[in-house]
């Protein structure tokens, strides 16, 4: 994902990642910030999406702790993540 978006801008990897690691680090105060999905199946497992620019973060919340599950870009589908 990295290498395909560099090639037009050097610089926007790292930016992307910047962009990324704000979003995820927020949670640590905010777990609950995220929308909640659509997807009924998703809603019911407990999954919540951080949008950060066109990119989708999928997380859960377990107690105290968040896990990232997956980062998708926001026009693939993600059924898959049934």
């Amino acid at each position: 994902m990295l290498v395909y978006i560099s090639v037009d801008r050097p610089e926007a990897p790292a930016e992307l990642l910047n962009d990324i690691d704000r979003a995820i680090s927020s949670l640590e105060d905010y777990p609950e910030s995220g929308k909640i999905p659509a997807d009924l199946r998703l809603r019911r497992m407990g999954y919540r999406i951080l949008i950060v620019g066109t990119y989708l973060v999928f997380y859960v919340i377990k107690g105290k702790a968040v896990e990232m599950r997956r980062i998708l870009h926001g026009h693939r589908k993600y059924e898959f993540l049934r």
